[in-house]
């Protein structure tokens, strides 16, 4: 891996997390950053979706203040979207790498 290959993937990072924080869009930068650098679409998909787990953690704790009082659907909302996002990993994975175009 080139110093050149880094320095993509690092700004690829940076902009993925100002998508994510801006419009909650960080894989219009981060999903076409790990093809670019040659990694095959389906484990940049896993890639990107387990990335998007801690961004929405981050999202969580930093809107406690405004979360008050919505805990139960925050709950709620968690336990589909981890769930989701494990199962969907798993079927990507899963899968041979011709299914996904």
């Amino acid at each position: 891996m080139t110093i050149w290959t880094v320095i993509f993937l690092l700004l690829g990072g940076v902009a993925g997390g100002l998508l994510s924080s801006v419009a909650s869009m960080a894989s219009l930068a981060s999903y076409p950053v790990l093809l670019a650098v040659g990694i095959p679409p389906v484990f940049a998909n896993v890639t990107n979706d387990a990335a998007l787990i801690w961004t929405s953690i981050g999202s969580t704790v930093s809107s406690t203040k405004e979360l008050k009082g919505h805990w139960k659907q925050v709950l709620f909302y968690t336990i589909f979207t981890v769930v989701g996002s494990i199962l969907g990993c798993i079927l990507l994975l899963s899968f041979p790498p011709k299914i996904f175009p």
